[in-house]
């Protein structure tokens, strides 16, 4: 044996009374007074997820989860998503292909594969259970487990395909018996006696002592067995080829075709809580036995498939249905609908009639007038009689006589004999929809033009009505004898007083009126194109802008539980009279209404557009009928086959960066902007009208109305511990109330944190302090940058401009005292190029301030210009070469290496008569490389100077974190060597002394100008 684990699958968060819901109430079977035909079936397929269409086996387990083994995989379903299991994401399921699937006592399901061996989940982890001392095709069939069955002391009986069968208890496996035998099915009775279905019959075997056995008898011999059932009464029904057969203790009974048995074989069988045996078949659909009687559903009523080798019956009732092609619910529904599968002569309805007799007279489309009585369908077509085959208007006379309209005639049906009257008896051209009786005992119709009596067998015009009577839909008569017209141009109401008509300007919500309806109460409804209103007390009410209620209505009809019914655009409503009453006098804002559609059964929620008298009615017994375009629809509403099982609840986990947690508590990284958390209600009946409320404790305000959704989404949730709240409940509305819950914490940032906040008021301190101190020492620094440059312009000025100036002054004083012209010219000559000297210094001086070289230009193209304008002053040859792929330096690098560069420069052609001078700038990924190398005379570095040049060189490059080297010595030239670090390129480590710079340079342009 070797084993496998495998993270939790599903969590069922804190199912605080989950478990309970299926215990909080007994739900129905299905209705056996149905016809097979006649339930909800919905199917599933892979397109809706199933991993593969073949289903063999399902079990539902006490979470309330459906599983369904498949040829392509597990599957997990909860009515509406399928959580796949296989090989792919399961290391433990070796082989996809699922045969049989058991739940037992303790909670585990087993699992049965088809080369795989036995398999148990339990509390989400996968554990493989099969021998891997033999590879042989021998030893792999041992293992091809095709059934799983629960032995009375909790052991399982696993049958497999050619290894007989085997025990298995506390994890040991039992020696093989019956070894090279196929076992198809097995079960252990509550005697304790075990049946084994094989490929030649079924073996009733009783037990002499642990694993030894005595053949008690051999039933079917060389019949295919597929399946093995014991029913509530101790009988034993085999499911094989060839039939059902019954084993009642010496009794045995086969059903076959001759017995009316519907199909060649029996795959498997499943009893309901009221004793109903359902059978899958071979071929056949699925079987229903009631008594010795026997009717199927298949494909062609809409099943999926016709080869059924699973089944089983749900907590609430719904019979699930493995084919060979999908899977199928069979479920109860609120309505039963009559079609052409139970006899009708067409399933588009047009109109409805409960008769005197008990009777229900149905107008069709297409296949004449059906009357349905005591299950019975009898149909009267043209070949009865009739004009057409296209039925309108049905209407039932205080005679007992049955009156149907059609296309210009109107027909009496009395005592088995026709009466057609048209047009030359008085029948208007035009579809005639409406039929009634007056008081006095005269037909009235309508449709096209004004309404019309019969009198004297002729159909003459009714007197007392409104003129410009366009098209009537309907007509009724009150208690009182008054008729009420439903016409086009509003309801008017015929008394002996005379006429009333009301309309939009009355409060109707429509002028098209469809029909009426006098409650027990005696008020009026009417039905609108526009919604329903009420008359009463000769004031009318409009019920339009009440929600479902402001859509088209057809007919209305009243329960005893005060409740109107009505056949509208959107399927079937239920509102409450007590409700309706009360929105109309103000104190509700709404009224609840409840809409049947498909999922309760309908086969259709349209009725034909051609609105015909009456497409709804209540019958004697109080069940209400409704014509649709797929048979007509009843209800009985006294009936309460609500589903009493509040919904088991799982909240299966939470996503949350892209991640998903299903054990609590999950945790919620630090900075994750949203998660969502995923929840599920186990009601399989109809799962679409699951509602849910959540709450998120600590954060929500209130419970949150989620209806359908499944999931709930949270975004910017503050950092804490949160318990997510859950509440759901059934199609029919009851509660889970004690719900579930999940904890959820989501994490901060460690700025987020108390210990944060509480360090960092401290670095607050600190940091002031620090500040301080540091703004102080930068103001010093500042003052010292100011200073310095404060003395270089200083020194420039007292080297340049003084002595400049004082040999201007000299020269001119000799031109006063020297009385030679000649010497006076030179004196003036002199004079002039001491002023020009003097402006270029000065100038220069200015310049060494703000180089203008760099204002839009990078350090390469400064340097490059720069050499340039110097080179056409001298008698030199200034180079400028580049290394590397050139990138920006901050502005402050870039500025600090052209000024040395500058005086670099301007040193070796002013001091060292250099002829030539070459500027090399390398761009290195992590550094700047800056040489000036001339070949002038050159000079001692060791030597004392009184210059300034060397100093403000050294100065700068300290500035911007660059390392400056001199290489020079007398006659052999001179080489400045500057590197700076691209860190250190990023940014000035220094304040920028720019602004004072641009003071100093603007003093000394007014001293000049």
């Amino acid at each position: 044996m070797d084993c496998f684990r495998r993270p939790a699958v599903r969590v069922p968060g804190l199912l605080l009374g989950g478990l309970l819901g299926l215990q909080a109430g007994t739900a129905h079977a299905l209705d056996p007074s149905r016809r097979i035909t006649q339930y909800g079936l919905d199917v599933w397929l892979t397109r809706d997820g199933l991993p593969q269409n073949s289903v063999r086996a399902l079990v539902q387990t006490r979470d309330g989860y459906l599983w369904l083994g498949t040829w392509g995989g597990l599957a997990r379903f909860d009515g509406v998503r399928f959580a796949v299991f296989s090989g792919a994401n399961t290391p433990a399921l070796r082989d996809s292909r699922i045969t049989a699937l058991l739940e037992d006592a303790d909670g585990s399901l087993w699992i049965g594969t088809a080369a795989g061996g036995l398999i148990r989940l339990k509390d989400g982890a996968f554990e493989a259970y099969r021998s891997e001392a033999d590879t042989s095709y021998e030893e792999r069939s041992r293992w091809q487990i095709r059934s799983i069955a629960r032995g009375r002391d909790g052991a399982l009986w696993i049958g497999t395909s050619g290894g007989g069968f085997r025990r298995f208890k506390n994890g040991r496996f039992s020696r093989l018996l019956m070894d090279r035998h196929v076992v198809r099915a097995i079960l252990e009775d509550r005697s304790g006696r075990l049946w084994v279905a094989t490929s030649s019959g079924v073996l009733e075997m009783s037990w002499i002592e642990p694993e030894t056995f005595r053949i008690e008898r051999q039933l079917l011999p060389d019949h295919l067995v597929n399946g093995l059932y014991q029913d509530a009464a101790g009988d034993i029904w085999i499911a094989a080829r060839g039939g059902l057969t019954r084993v009642h203790g010496d009794r045995v009974t086969t059903f076959g075709q001759a017995q009316g048995f519907p199909a060649d074989a029996a795959l498997s069988i499943c009893a309901d809580r009221d004793g109903n045996l359902w059978i899958g078949t071979s071929g056949g659909g699925l079987v229903r036995m009631r008594g010795e009687r026997f009717d199927a559903l298949t494909a062609r009523d809409g099943l999926s498939n016709d080869v059924i080798p699973a089944l089983f019956e749900d907590a609430e009732g719904s019979l699930w249905i493995g084919s060979n092609d999908g899977l199928n619910q069979l479920r109860d529904t609120r309505f039963t609908v009559v079609t052409a599968r139970e006899g009708l002569t067409a399933d588009a309805v047009t109109s409805v009639l409960p008769a005197a007799d008990g009777s229900l007279w149905i107008g069709t489309d297409g296949g004449g007038l059906n009357r349905l009585r005591d299950g019975q369908i009898a149909a009267f077509t043209t070949a009865n009689g009739l004009v057409s085959n296209y039925t309108g208007a049905l209407f039932e006379a205080s005679d007992g006589s049955v009156w149907t309209t059609g296309d210009g005639v109107v027909t009496r049906l009395a005592r088995g004999k026709l009466r057609v009257y048209s047009a030359a008896d008085g029948v208007p051209k035009g579809f005639v929809s409406a039929i009634a009786e007056d008081r006095d005992g005269h037909i009235v119709i309508g449709g096209e033009g004004p309404v019309r009596e019969l009198k004297a067998d002729r159909f003459v015009v009714y007197p007392g009505q409104p003129a410009g009577i366009e098209y009537c839909y309907s007509m009724s008569r009150d208690r009182a004898g008054d008729l009420w017209f439903a016409t086009t141009g509003g309801l008017v109401h015929i008394s002996r007083d005379g006429y009333r008509v009301y309309t939009t300007k009355d409060g109707l919500p429509d002028n098209g009126v469809h029909s009426v309806y006098q409650d027990a109460a005696g008020t009026v409804w009417i039905a609108t194109i526009g919604g329903l209103a009420r008359l009463r007390d000769g004031a009318v009410t409009s019920f339009a802008k009440a929600g479902s209620l402001g859509e088209i209505v057809f007919e209305i009809l009243e329960d005893n539980g005060r409740n109107l019914w009505l056949n509208g655009r959107q399927g079937i409503l239920r509102a409450s009279i007590a409700e309706l009453d009360a929105y109309a006098a103000g104190t509700r804002r709404d009224v609840p209404v409840a809409i049947y559609g498909l999922a309760d059964g309908l086969k259709s929620t349209e009725y034909n557009g051609a609105y015909i008298q009456r497409p709804a009615c209540r019958s004697r017994d109080g069940r209400l009928w409704f014509a649709t375009t797929r048979g007509v629809a009843t209800i009985d509403p006294s009936v309460d086959r609500i589903n009493p099982i509040a919904p088991p609840i799982v909240v299966e986990g939470v996503v949350a960066g892209g991640r998903a947690e299903t054990r609590g508590p999950v945790r919620v990284a630090a900075g994750t902007n949203a998660f969502e958390v995923h929840y599920t209600a186990l009601s399989l009946r109809t799962p679409s009208r699951v509602r849910f409320t959540y709450l998120l404790e600590g954060l929500d305000a209130g419970w949150i109305d989620a209806g359908s959704r499944r999931a709930a989404y949270y975004s910017h949730v503050p950092p804490g511990r949160y318990r997510f709240r859950l509440r759901a409940a059934n199609s029919d509305g009851v509660w889970n109330d004690a719900g579930a819950a999940f904890d959820i914490h989501v994490l901060p940032y460690f700025y987020q944190t108390s210990w944060f906040r509480a360090s960092l008021a401290g670095l607050v301190v600190v940091v002031a302090i620090g500040l301080h101190r540091l703004r102080l020492r930068r103001l010093e620094r500042q003052f010292s940058l100011v200073m310095k440059e404060r003395n270089r312009i200083a020194r420039e000025i007292h080297d340049t401009l003084a002595q400049g100036l004082a040999g201007i002054g000299l020269h001119l004083s000799a031109i006063q005292d020297d009385p030679a012209a000649v010497t006076r010219e030179r004196h003036v000559e002199k004079a002039r190029q001491l002023v020009e000297t003097n402006l270029a210094e000065a100038r220069r001086s200015v310049w060494d301030l703000h180089p203008q070289y760099l204002d839009r230009h990078d350090l390469v193209s400064a340097l490059s210009r720069m050499a340039a304008e110097l080179g056409e002053a001298t008698n030199g040859r200034i180079r400028v070469r580049t290394a590397g792929a050139p990138y920006r330096l901050s502005s402050d690098v870039e500025r600090n290496l052209f000024r040395i560069a500058q005086e670099a420069v301007t040193n070796a052609i002013r001091h060292a008569a250099a002829r030539r001078v070459d500027i090399e700038v390398r761009f290195d990924p992590d550094r700047t490389h800056v040489a000036i190398a001339d070949d002038g005379r050159g000079f001692d570095p060791n030597a004392a100077h009184d210059g300034f040049g060397l100093t403000s060189m050294r100065e700068r490059a300290s500035q911007i974190g660059a390392a400056l080297s001199l290489e020079s010595g007398p006659s052999s030239g001179t080489r400045v060597t500057l590197v700076v670090p691209r860190v250190a390129s990023g940014g000035s480590r220094v304040p920028r002394i720019a602004a004072l710079a641009r003071a100093a340079r603007m003093r000394v342009r007014r001293l000049l100008s």
